[in-house]
This record gives C-alpha cells, structure tokens and sequence, in this order.
C-alpha cells in the first residue's frame, strides 16, 4: 500500500504521524488507545493545533492518520464531529498560515510570452508548447514536467513516444486532442518537452519553464505568477467562453468544490 504513494505525500503523511504521536505523548495518551484512535482524541488533535496551522496542513495530517489505520487494519473514527471541528478549525486559521490568490494566467499573457519567445529556439519551442497545454488542458506543472533534470519516470512523466497527438472531432465541430499522463505503460524515452542543449538533447524542468515565463512577463508589465497560475488562468478562460463547469472540473480533475476557488471573474461567468 506505501508504494501508492508518492515520497511528497509519504513525508506528509509521516508528518502528521509524527505530530499525533508527540501530541499523544505530550496529553499522557496511553499508546493503547493511537490506534485505533477515538473520535475525541482525533477532535482534541485537531483543535489543539486551531489558529496555529492551515486547514490544508491540518488536513493532509489526518488523511495521513487515516491511511496509517487502513494499512494497519484499524476502524477509522472520523466521524460528525470531527467534521464540524475541522469547518470551526477552518474559520480560525491565522492570517500568516494563508496564501493570497495567485492572479491567473490571462489569454492576453500568454499571447504576449508566444509573441516575446524565439520559436525557432528549441528552449522558446518547448516553453510555448508546454504553457499552450497547460492552459487550456487545466494541467497542474507536476503532471507536465519534471522536478529536476535527472528526476524522468516514464510510469509518471509524458514521454516524447506520444507524439504525434491525433486530432479528432465532436459533433460540433470542436477539434481536440488528448493524451493520458501519466502511463506505466509508456516506453521509457525521451520526456516530452525537451530541448537542444549545445552538443545533446534536455528535458524541460519547472524551475527553467517558470523562470522563463516570468522574465518574459516581468518585462511586459506582467506580475510574476507561479506555475497554478496556469491552471486557474485556463479554467476561467475556458469558463468565460461557456464551457459546462462540470466539463472544465473533469478536464482539470477537480473532484471538490474547491473549484470553485480557481474561478475568477465570477461575476462573469454565473448568469
């Protein structure tokens, strides 16, 4: 069951582990009763931490209790409860725990970054196909690049093999493609935004596609925008033009109504 998950969830995982168990310690919990733990030892863990933590860390915590019981067989108690003490923990959290909204990404940027790169240059070209994918794919960076240049895994990162995509129709006319990422069953190659390196081919990494954008950008008058910007930039677009919601949720596999945080513009979007 570990190997399903990813090393960035396994140590935010580990966390919350960590801290429920120095928690446990701390109130003189015998360790009997960690696991399986009760609903009102999960309710004091979580207000414990209230106006201390985001709601996001504090729930990444106790996802990662839960898969600790399931791999270990436990019931798991969270319950009522521990929902309304998650909505109040919520309402609580302090102001320096909050990240402002990233402004998105607007059609207007990134007419301007095609405009600015040197397609003939395989480093603009592949900086231009991935923003052009990852704007109106909704895609998050991770599913489209690499941490690191020496970090490609063929079960998790497009490779170059998909190439060429295939075009096809709805009955509308609308034209589109589509290619699955990731895929274990892809061939180990190439990643798919690459690039000609002096005397041999790279792979295209976030830090080196973001840098990019943002000089670009910076110099046109533009904020700099981290990579979700792209996401929540398209999502808009795409619903600006009447694209069904639910449609715009699955293509940028939003499965919550945390969605419902990427619209900007809202005002123009509901009727």
């Amino acid at each position: 069951m570990l190997q399903s998950l990813d090393v960035n969830t396994c140590s935010n995982y580990g966390t919350g582990l960590l801290r429920f168990t120095q928690f446990c310690d701390q109130t003189s919990v015998p360790e009997s009763a960690h696991m399986p733990a009760s609903t009102e030892l999960l309710s004091l863990f979580s207000t414990h931490h209230t106006s201390q933590l985001s709601e996001k860390m504090l729930n990444n915590w106790l996802t990662g209790l839960h898969f600790w019981h399931i791999v270990n067989g436990a019931s798991w108690n969270g319950n009522d409860m521990l929902h309304h003490i998650q909505r109040g923990f919520s309402k609580l959290v302090p102001t320096s725990s909050k990240r402002a909204k990233c402004p998105p990404v607007t059609l207007d940027a990134l007419c301007t970054l095609h405009d600015w790169l040197n397609l003939t240059d395989t480093f603009d070209a592949a900086i231009w196909a991935l923003a052009a994918i990852a704007f109106w794919s909704c895609c998050q960076l991770g599913e489209l690049l690499v941490p690191s240049a020496h970090s490609f895994d063929s079960s998790k990162h497009a490779p170059h093999s998909i190439l060429p995509l295939s075009i096809s129709s709805l009955e509308n006319g609308t034209q589109y493609s589509s290619f699955h990422i990731p895929c274990a069953s892809l061939p180990s190659q190439a990643p798919l935004f690459t690039f000609h390196a002096t005397s041999h081919w790279s792979l295209m990494t976030c830090t080196w596609f973001l840098q990019r954008c943002n000089q670009v950008w910076v110099s046109a008058g533009f904020p700099n925008m981290p990579g979700h910007a792209f996401c929540i930039g398209g999502a808009t677009k795409l619903l600006l033009q009447g694209v069904p919601p639910d449609i715009v949720a699955t293509q940028g596999c939003w499965k919550s109504q945390a969605f419902l945080d990427y619209w900007h513009q809202i005002n123009s979007i509901l009727p």
